[in-house]
């Protein structure tokens, strides 16, 4: 009788060990998940508050529509729109000219309302006379 219960007592102390093995492993996967996911979330947060960083930044910027769709701060300095909108970038353009401004990172030039103003404004110079049949009469 005695060997019947030491092969039963083996046998339970078998499946015991077993479970708690599964037990600690499934416990040890779980913290591995928590831990990514605790990582992930973080990784996430970041992200959004440098999202929310960016908007909160071009919230303060002036989209100005008769300056070819140029960002204006309070600095009176310009942005890219294309580097803002579909880039999420705040590039500042550089001063081209007086009133047009270039963007380095997009190969483009963009003029103010006030730049093509001036521009139609601008005295055309004469033609100089090439002569002709009728140059005599002038």
């Amino acid at each position: 009788m005695d060997h019947i219960c030491a092969t039963v007592e083996k046998k339970g102390l078998d499946w015991a060990i077993e479970v708690v093995r599964k037990l600690w492993s499934w416990h040890t996967d779980v913290v591995k998940e928590n831990k990514a996911l605790k990582e992930e979330n973080k990784t996430l947060w970041e992200r959004l508050d440098a999202k929310a960083e960016f908007e909160r930044k071009k919230a303060e910027l002036v989209s100005r529509q008769e300056d070819d769709n140029l960002y204006k701060d309070k600095n009176g300095r310009y942005y890219c729109h294309l580097c803002l909108d579909a880039d999420s970038k705040f590039v500042a353009v550089l001063n081209h000219d007086e009133g047009s401004y270039f963007c380095a990172l997009h190969n483009q030039v963009f003029e103010t309302a006030e730049r093509r103003l001036r521009s139609r404004n601008r005295q055309q110079p004469r033609q100089p006379s090439y002569g002709g049949p009728n140059s005599w009469m002038r």
